[in-house]
């Protein structure tokens, strides 16, 4: 199973959860997954089965929501493995529309991936 990442409603949350040794305000809330150990390698295993997880906080209106709530959303790129992402919803494919729980539709996208932050150091992708 590829690993999923999560959007988290706080930077408490992840210092809750992570082994934090980075500064995570230097990335969040932005366009940044940060790739952290989880503090039980098993905490939310259905998302990651690794002793890592991505984590969120973008700067969008679906993050106000997820904070209201006060719990981790998992998401996903709208794509298959090494396919361009859809930047609407009517370029997503029927097959993923048919598994998602949910669509938030913001707009028209950019496409440009979130940059990685693996230990400190950034990954573009």
């Amino acid at each position: 199973m590829k690993p999923f990442s999560v959007i988290v409603p706080s930077k408490n949350w992840i210092k809750e959860n992570c082994i934090v040794e980075t500064d995570i305000n230097k990335y969040l809330p932005g366009p940044y997954t940060l790739i952290l150990k989880k503090k039980n390698k098993d905490f939310l295993k259905h998302v990651s089965e690794s002793e890592t997880i991505g984590i969120r906080i973008p700067k969008n209106d679906f993050t106000e929501l997820v904070q209201k709530s006060g719990v981790p959303f998992v998401t996903t790129s709208v794509n298959f493995s090494g396919e361009k992402p859809a930047n609407k919803i009517s370029e997503i494919p029927k097959e993923i529309l048919e598994k998602a729980d949910f669509i938030f539709n913001s707009g028209e996208l950019s496409g440009k991936p979130s940059t990685l932050v693996i230990e400190g150091k950034e990954i573009n992708r």
